[in-house]
This record gives structure tokens, C-alpha cells and sequence, in this order.
């Protein structure tokens, strides 16, 4: 069994159902237990959880180390005009990549256009610069490459916080009914 199946059960066990509120007797309860112990999920908070936790590990829209990656290297090209599919390694492309930076370094307020450039892609948020992003392009396992998969795990993390799916915690209100944080 999955830590998530398992969490998910422990959730099922742990939550009160519905009709227990009502202090009647339900019909369902062995029914409710098989249910939980199979894994299968069908309504209340226990479903809820479920898709919750599913769709915050396997969600297209769930952030991704190395699809937000791909796309700022993506994007880094289009800001220079140079398309990866022109190229046949990585390091060519970033090479490309650097080749137009140092000529637009060479321009009067060429370090201010890259600036700009930076800060469009969100390079200052994530704490690099454009030279960094591209030595991560032409090395990809160099200290900067580090540097830029740190920044995008914090980013993600930052994000996960903010999504009230990224939670994995339960809790349990003053009755003792337990709910998903």
C-alpha cells in the first residue's frame, strides 16, 4: 500500500461519518468499512481529501522541477530570437545563448537591457542572472545548474504553500471530526 493509500485509510478510519452526527443507527457502516479498506472512495470529506491529495501529486497543472525548467530555458532562447530545435546539444544552445548576450553587453545600457530581460523571465525572483540560467544551459550538472534547480524547488515550495491542496495535514476540530488541512 501507498503512504498517500495509506493516508488516505487512516483518513477513512479516523473520520466520522455523517450519520454518526445524527446519533442513528446506520445501515451502511460495515458498508462505509469495506469501502475504506478497499480503498475505494465515494462521497464526504474522505473523498475530498483523496482528490485533493491526487491532484496534488498528479496534476499536469502541479508545478515541476523540470517542467518549469524547460520552459524558463525555452523562454530564454525566445528572448534572444535562438529556437533549441536549431541546435543539437544543449551546450550549443546556451552557446548561442551567451554569444548574443556578450554582443548585447557590448551596446551602450546593454547590462540594463539584460536587466530587463531578467526581470521579465522572473530571473530576479528566483535570484539569478541571465549568465547563471545560461551556464546552467551549458552545464547541466555545474554549480550553477544547482543554483537553478534550487531556486525552483523553493519556488515550488513557495507554491505548494499557497495551494490549499499542497497540504498533506489533517486535523481534527473540537468534536474530534478529522478533515484535511
Amino acid at each position: 500500500m501507498t503512504p498517500v493509500s495509506s493516508a488516505t485509510l487512516a483518513l477513512q478510519i479516523l473520520q466520522r461519518t455523517d450519520t454518526a452526527k445524527s446519533n442513528t443507527p446506520s445501515k451502511g457502516s460495515a458498508d462505509d468499512l469495506t469501502v475504506a479498506a478497499s480503498g475505494t472512495i465515494t462521497k464526504g470529506p474522505a473523498a475530498t481529501a483523496s482528490a485533493q491529495t491526487g491532484d496534488a501529486l498528479f496534476s499536469v497543472n502541479s508545478p515541476n522541477l523540470n517542467k518549469m525548467k524547460i520552459d524558463l530555458i525555452k523562454r530564454v532562447g525566445d528572448e534572444f530570437g535562438i529556437d533549441e530545435s536549431d541546435y543539437n546539444s544543449p551546450s550549443a544552445y546556451g552557446a548561442a545563448i551567451k554569444q548574443k548576450i556578450a554582443q548585447i553587453k557590448l551596446q551602450p545600457n546593454g547590462q540594463q537591457v539584460l536587466d530587463g530581460i531578467g526581470r521579465k523571465l522572473g530571473l530576479d525572483k528566483l535570484g539569478l542572472s541571465i549568465d547563471e540560467v545560461v551556464n546552467a544551459i551549458m552545464d547541466p550538472k555545474g554549480d550553477d545548474a544547482q543554483k537553478l534547480d534550487a531556486a525552483l524547488e523553493k519556488q515550488i515550495g513557495s507554491h505548494n504553500r499557497s495551494q490549499s491542496h499542497g497540504s498533506f495535514g489533517i486535523k481534527s476540530d473540537e468534536i474530534g471530526i478529522y478533515t484535511p488541512v
